[in-house]
């Protein structure tokens, strides 16, 4: 491999996906999450949360699975037999995260500001600035990055 170190901006499904890939390549891997929590778009509740709390996904649970984690293996009986509720969603991307050491690596509340390529220690690389939720800035460099942060982000209206 041409470069050892990666940096994924997102911790909704993509994001993990992506990481465990990178990391089960060998790749050192860290990511970027704006928000306190993994899973993106998929959090309930009234605090920040896009997802109603007794949603039922109208995809099928096999479709929007991890090929190598399917949602009855960890959470039994589901409530509705083709369809996951947020509630088992969530936890089930939660599961995948942790049986995969990906909360490790995951640094929260931190908001990618910018990116740009630079010289680092007489190597190429990417300079991620992030900023915390307290203001802080910090700068980390990779020698690639994966951005997964989403297009539902924001309320998407067409304009006509």
């Amino acid at each position: 491999k041409k470069f050892d170190s990666v940096t994924v901006i997102g911790a909704g499904v993509c994001g993990l996906v992506a990481a465990k890939e990178l990391k089960d390549e060998g790749f050192n891997v860290r990511i970027f999450e704006k928000e306190g929590h993994l899973g993106g778009i998929w959090k309930m509740g009234s605090e920040g949360g896009r997802v109603y709390d007794d949603i039922i996904s109208t995809s099928s649970a096999f479709i929007t699975s991890f090929s190598d984690m399917l949602p009855r293996e960890y959470n039994g009986k589901l409530k509705h037999p083709f369809h996951l509720t947020a509630e088992e969603y969530t936890t089930y991307v939660n599961k995948y995260a942790d049986d995969n050491g990906l909360r490790d690596i995951t640094s929260f509340n931190q908001n990618v500001d910018h990116t740009r390529w630079v010289k680092h220690d007489g190597k190429d690389m990417w300079e991620i600035e992030s900023v915390a939720e307290d203001g802080t800035k910090s700068k980390s460099y990779s020698d690639a990055i994966v951005f997964a942060g989403g297009t539902n982000q924001e309320i998407g209206r067409a304009h006509v």
